[in-house]
């Protein structure tokens, strides 16, 4: 029952669960008519909100698509930078194709290569569940979200779409 499920969601937002907050935005920002109406404004606010709580959807969205959601420029790049470190795989390609766009193909290739070396360390300790950061240190990562941060990079230019898109994983 679509209302019941709508009912628990917005319940669930009230309490500021990330993945509660992001799936309401993605209703919000196509509407849901009669039970949730078209609300662009909102939907920036609530994906916004289910960012800053670590949602790793909402970090990629506001990212991949530029989305103005009252942030530093560096906060989502920052986002992406320890998404990809972390081994999400959509983060890894991501953070790659903002190397390679900003002409550092020998970060690209040092990148790549401590991924297959936390792989293949991942691979031969099948009881470890999560992947170990591909960098460990601050400075890595500073590094990292300079690349990634419109004001570090030609990657990005003004914002492409005011609008959060439903991401393709929800769609499955």
């Amino acid at each position: 029952d679509i209302a019941m499920g709508v009912l628990w969601l917005k319940e669930a937002v009230q309490y500021e669960h990330p993945e509660a907050l992001y799936l309401m935005a993605t209703l919000h920002n196509k509407g849901l008519h009669p039970f949730v109406e078209k609300n662009e404004t909102l939907a920036l606010e609530l994906i916004g909100k289910s960012a800053r709580l670590g949602f790793a959807a909402a970090q990629k969205l506001i990212f991949k698509n530029d989305l103005d959601v009252g942030l530093e420029p560096h906060i989502a790049g920052k986002w992406v930078a320890v998404l990809a470190m972390q081994g999400d795989k959509e983060a890894e390609a991501i953070y790659i194709d903002a190397l390679q766009q900003a002409g550092k193909q020998d970060q690209v290739q040092k990148f790549q290569q401590l991924v297959s070396e936390r792989n293949s360390s991942t691979k031969k300790s099948p009881q470890s569940k999560v992947s170990k950061p591909v960098f460990t240190t601050q400075d890595n990562l500073d590094e990292a979200s300079k690349v990634l941060t419109p004001q570090y990079s030609s990657t990005k230019q003004s914002p492409k779409n005011s609008k959060v898109e439903q991401d393709k994983s929800l769609d499955s």
